[in-house]
């Protein structure tokens, strides 16, 4: 009777003996899918932070780029500005020349009026 309920027992055991390594085995898997999940997302996240890296590098050189537009626009301001000036004094010079020219013809003409009189 004793050995009829220490092999009933025995076979227990062993029944969950096995169970237990199915369960085992199943964890196993399970335990190796996280891990390439994990190392999938690892690598996901570094291809992101890459991305991201080259995306800041991209933008801080557009920054720069505009920075530099920005001061290339202010000196063609003043150079424009200064040309304005410029082309403002020479009108007024070329108005004055023409002023002495029309007074020039002017005392031109009187001179031939005198001339022919005489």
């Amino acid at each position: 009777r004793e050995l009829s309920r220490l092999t009933e027992e025995l076979a227990g055991t062993r029944s969950e003996r096995d169970d237990m390594n199915v369960n085992v085995q199943e964890l196993m898997v399970t335990n190796k899918d996280n891990i390439k999940r994990i190392d999938e997302l690892t690598t996901e996240k570094q291809t992101f932070a890459k991305q991201l890296d080259d995306s800041t590098r991209s933008v801080e050189a557009l920054a720069e780029s505009k920075d530099q537009l920005e001061h290339r626009i202010h000196d063609l301001q003043l150079v424009i500005t200064s040309k304005e000036e410029e082309l403002a004094k020479s009108q007024h010079c070329r108005d004055d020349l023409q002023d002495k020219f029309d007074a020039l013809s002017s005392d031109n003409n009187e001179a031939r009026t005198i001339i022919e009189k005489l």
